[in-house]
C-alpha cells in the first residue's frame, strides 16, 4: 500500500504545483506550455543533458494528457503490486475464524 499511496500523493503534489505555477504566471495552461517550448528546444539542441533528451524524445508520457499520464503510471504501479502477489495456487487458504 505504501507504493500506491506514494504514487498517488506524488501525483497530487505534482498537480497542485503545476496549477500553482500556471496561476502565478498569469498565463493559461496552453500559453505557459507554448512559452516554455523554445527553452526546451534549446536544451535539446545543446545536448548537454542526454537523459533529459532521451526522455523528451522517446518517452510516451510527455505526449499524454495529465489524466492519461496519471492513469499510465497508476497501471504500472498496480502491475508491480500484482506481480509481487503470490499466485492463486500458492496463496495460503484462510483457516477457521478464531
Amino acid at each position: 500500500m505504501a507504493v500506491l499511496n506514494g504514487y498517488v500523493e506524488g501525483a497530487v503534489r505534482d498537480e497542485v504545483s503545476w496549477a500553482e505555477e500556471v496561476r502565478r504566471s498569469g498565463l493559461s495552461e496552453s500559453e505557459w506550455v507554448a512559452r516554455s517550448y523554445p527553452y526546451v528546444q534549446q536544451l535539446l539542441k545543446r545536448g548537454e543533458y542526454p537523459i533529459f533528451t532521451k526522455i523528451a524524445m522517446e518517452a510516451r508520457q510527455p505526449h499524454l494528457s495529465r489524466d492519461d499520464q496519471f492513469r499510465y503510471g497508476l497501471e504500472r504501479v498496480l502491475d508491480c503490486v500484482a506481480a509481487s502477489l503470490p499466485s492463486p495456487a500458492r496463496r495460503p487458504r484462510p483457516g477457521p475464524a478464531r
